[in-house]
């Protein structure tokens, strides 16, 4: 049997969920779905993932659709300031 060498850190299963967001078995069907990395074994019953394999598949995901909170936010930061001679008044004469 073949051994390869492996370079870079190896990260266990609770990592990858909290660096990726995913639950164990998300990422277990995106493997099956050839959709995620796959893990190389570091014992008879022990996985890890290379930190190289993960930090490609994150550069390839495509960013997430704005959600109005943001785009309000983002509205609300680049709006332009309304000068106070355009500002209604506090008191006006009748």
């Amino acid at each position: 049997m073949e051994q390869q060498i492996v370079a870079g850190p190896l990260r266990r299963l609770p990592y990858v969920c909290q660096l990726t967001g995913l639950r164990k078995s998300s990422i277990y069907a995106m493997i099956r779905a050839g959709e995620f990395p796959s893990p190389v074994h570091i014992g008879r019953r022990a996985v890890a993932w290379r930190q190289a394999d993960l930090e490609v598949w994150i550069s390839t995901r495509r960013p997430a659709a704005p959600t109005a909170s943001k785009v309000l936010a983002y509205q609300r930061s680049s709006s332009v300031a309304v000068s106070a001679e355009n500002q209604p008044s506090s008191s006006r004469s009748a």
